[in-house]
């Protein structure tokens, strides 16, 4: 009789763990099934560049070489264009609707004075098309805020707005293309 109850046990316990088996393998697979549906891809490394991966920019200059340069940023995915500037409205405007219509949304804001632009925590880097006696004072304005700036060409008017331009981002420790 013992040996009976010992096997009826025995049996009793594997058949509960094929059964807690079971159960937790299609609870698992339920979950990674699910997964896709409550994580976003780009978090798993697929799809679009993740937020915390992206680059917010601003562009200081918005007519028709500043436009163009917005259009080819906007070509990398990694790339979050969140505020235009310019101080012709109708300019402002239409790198606005080029850039609100790539990411879909109406988010970007539009600025008439760069140091608005430039005093905003959320951006990154700045792209600078302004006319070219603008380039060093927005420049300077960009990297003493503490952002990267991409500067059309020229640089700057003359050798000693360059030499400004080169100290300020070596003593920033911010990038200068």
């Amino acid at each position: 009789m013992d040996s009976q109850k010992q096997t009826a046990i025995t049996l009793t316990q594997s058949a509960t763990n094929r059964r807690g088996f079971i159960k937790h393998s299609a609870a698992a697979a339920i979950g990674c099934l699910a997964v896709p549906y409550f994580v976003p891809a780009t978090s798993l490394g697929y799809g679009r560049t993740a937020p915390s991966n992206r680059i917010a920019m601003g562009s200081i200059g918005c007519g028709g070489k500043g436009r163009h340069n917005t259009g080819e940023f906007l070509k990398f995915d990694f790339v979050q264009w969140i505020a235009v500037c310019d101080v012709d409205s109708e300019n402002a405007k239409q790198d606005k609707q080029q850039v609100d219509q790539h990411h879909g949304n109406q988010a970007c804001q539009v600025y008439s004075d760069f140091r608005e632009l430039v005093a905003r925590d959320d951006i990154d880097a700045i792209h600078v098309s302004t006319p070219d006696h603008w380039h060093a004072l927005a420049t300077i304005a960009a990297l003493e805020k503490g952002k990267d700036v991409y500067c059309e060409k020229p640089l700057a008017n003359s050798v000693a707005e360059s030499i400004a331009i080169r100290d300020v981002a070596k003593r920033t420790g911010k990038i200068v293309q």
